[in-house]
């Protein structure tokens, strides 16, 4: 199957033009950013586990289908 249009393998951020002119730097590093929102996944169940269902499964199938 075809990849979709637009739909990138591989996501690099280089933030060296908003932190040169803005003065921006993240908040976290990567560690911390995965590590934080790790917990909040597991501390909230009741939210992600919806997602679970039947219809997602179908959505999975058909967009996801090799």
């Amino acid at each position: 199957m075809r990849d979709r249009l637009g739909h990138d393998r591989r996501y690099a951020i280089d933030y060296s033009k908003a932190r040169k002119e803005l003065g921006y730097a993240p908040a976290r590093d990567l560690t911390a950013g995965l590590r934080s929102t790790l917990d909040w996944y597991l501390a909230n169940p009741s939210w992600w586990q919806p997602l679970l269902g039947p219809d997602y499964a179908e959505w999975l199938r058909k967009n996801y289908r090799r």
